[in-house]
């Protein structure tokens, strides 16, 4: 499970990576290139060693999403099971939630972005941009939060301002069949 984990994190820093490269080869300047990719080159690798090496603790903090002293703390919560994972990575600052959100269901299209939105009580509704096959694409998403566990919410969905968004968040399902655990 770990190394499941640690392969989409990753993978989201790869992703950003590349697109970072792509934005920069189409400069002119040869000299000022070689600077910036230098400088993608190690943030890109600071992230994969802090990602890397934070899989493997557990975090003992009470809060589901934590935090500790006004400085936020990201907690990881996954799921995996038959071949589907599902890695949850969230910073909470003053109930402003963000983070990133990979789904990778068997048989369907990767699913990777960020999230943000506004916890209040135990129930996160955010705004999830992701990636699936080269289009950029956002949809609302909600999380339940219940001891170290997240259930996502389902409800009937429509499009308003370009984006997918629930009819009526208060009549959500919060279905267990794929629920997330802290790490």
């Amino acid at each position: 499970m770990k190394q499941d984990v640690q392969f989409i994190v990753t993978f989201l820093a790869l992703d950003l990576l590349l697109k970072s490269t792509y934005a920069v080869i189409g400069m002119k300047n040869n000299s000022m290139k070689r600077s910036i990719l230098k400088g993608i080159l190690i943030l890109t690798s600071g992230i994969l060693l802090v990602s890397c090496q934070s899989a493997g603790r557990s975090d003992s903090t009470k809060d589901s999403v934590a935090n500790v002293d006004g400085n936020p703390v990201p907690v990881t919560y996954s799921y995996q099971n038959n071949g589907d994972t599902i890695v949850l990575q969230l910073t909470n600052l003053e109930g402003k939630v963000t983070g990133e959100l990979a789904y990778q269901i068997k048989e369907k299209d990767r699913n990777t972005g960020s999230i943000e939105g506004v916890l209040t009580d135990s129930l996160l509704l955010a705004d999830y941009v992701f990636q699936s096959e080269g289009t950029t694409s956002v949809r609302q998403v909600a999380f339940k939060f219940k001891g170290d566990t997240v259930i996502e919410g389902y409800g009937d969905i429509e499009e308003r301002d370009g984006k997918m968004v629930f009819k009526d968040p208060e009549k959500l399902q919060f279905l267990s069949e794929m629920p997330l655990v802290k790490k």
